[in-house]
């Protein structure tokens, strides 16, 4: 991996769930096979140190392609490379080795943990697994160390997770995923499923990590707040298709793409200049049947004819922003 390569480049990226269906025609009951296109042709690198955001509606993508990265579903199609090395066709046995390099922070922290392991043994088990030539002494030093980085008292330690809080049994998530020293890590939503009073805490402790350790986030996330809080670079989905790509700070002050405004106009702010809220028309189409133009077409006040039948391209921008927007490109959007 030389200086100008990505740690994470995910090229043209599809990933499409195979349902079983049940219909009646005009005579009898048929079975057949449906799609759902839950990842269309997404295409972004992160670069190390990064903390790169996805965002988006419910349903958009965002967790299938954590799973796709991690390794835990494969691709349709499409490349996913991790510190140089392509790695979707990976076998299970040649993806091991990338496990303590890539770990993952899920959203609930309630089922995340084993409700039969004590403490100590979710951070001791994967030691084991990926040091076998740590002594128990290295063992229980690593274990030390890290309940002490993220505040874990050591008394936890013979206690199970039914006996903590949420944002307790997520500081023991976020310090089982750093026992094995982690260059790369995807948090999918992990403090949406806390109390607020809890979110700065499992944030400010996120940003540590990365700031002493050099690691490099891809957070996913519905709160904007949170967003504009802990990113370096957001990426908007819609109906699994990537609508823009920026800095934090250019797509918060400068959003292009018609949906990235209407996401921003609904964050409640006490500002005089506030942009005025955008309300979408329309219904969200189904991933059955994407729609073959602009994704977001159907609910776009600025749609014309070339939207609804031409899918566009991700182009770059001035201040160095991506967009896949017919409308930003031929420059007819109101500012």
């Amino acid at each position: 991996m030389n200086a100008h390569t990505p740690l994470v480049d995910i090229k043209n990226l599809h990933m499409h769930f195979e349902t079983k269906t049940r219909a009646f025609d005009a005579s009898s009951l048929w079975r057949g096979k449906r799609f759902v296109h839950a990842v269309n042709d997404v295409s972004f690198s992160i670069e190390k140190g990064e903390a790169f955001c996805l965002v988006g509606e419910s349903g958009c993508g965002k967790s299938t392609i954590a799973r796709l990265i991690t390794g835990l579903e494969r691709p349709t199609s499409g490349e996913i490379h991790f510190a140089g090395q392509r790695v979707d066709q990976l076998s299970r046995a040649k993806q091991r080795p990338l496990r303590k390099r890539m770990q993952m922070i899920f959203q609930n922290p309630y089922a995340s943990l084993n409700p039969r392991m004590t403490v100590e043994q979710a951070l001791v088990e994967p030691l084991k697994h990926h040091f076998p030539d740590y002594s128990v002494q290295d063992i229980q030093q690593r274990k030390v160390d890290i309940m002490r980085a993220v505040g874990i008292d050591q008394t936890w330690s013979d206690r199970y997770p039914d006996a903590f809080s949420g944002g307790q049994r997520q500081r023991i998530a976020i310090a089982r995923a750093l026992t094995v020293d982690p260059e790369f890590m995807i948090a999918d939503e992990p403090i949406s499923a806390l109390d607020a009073s809890i979110q700065a805490q499992i944030l400010n402790l996120m940003l540590e990590a990365r700031e002493e350790r050099g690691i490099t986030y891809l957070f996913i996330a519905h709160d904007l707040n949170v967003v504009q809080h802990f990113a370096t670079r957001v990426a908007v989905l819609y109906l699994g298709s990537i609508c823009e790509i920026s800095s934090t700070r250019s797509l918060f002050e400068h959003p292009k793409h018609p949906y990235t405004r209407a996401l921003l106009s609904a964050i409640p702010q006490l500002k005089d200049d506030k942009p005025k809220h955008v309300r979408l028309r329309g219904e969200i189409p189904t991933p059955f049947a994407p729609p073959k133009g602009c994704p977001f077409e159907s609910r776009c006040v600025f749609a014309n004819n070339r939207c609804r039948h031409e899918r566009p391209r991700q182009m770059r921008q001035p201040d160095g922003s991506t967009v896949a927007c017919h409308g930003v490109e031929e420059n007819r959007l109101d500012d």
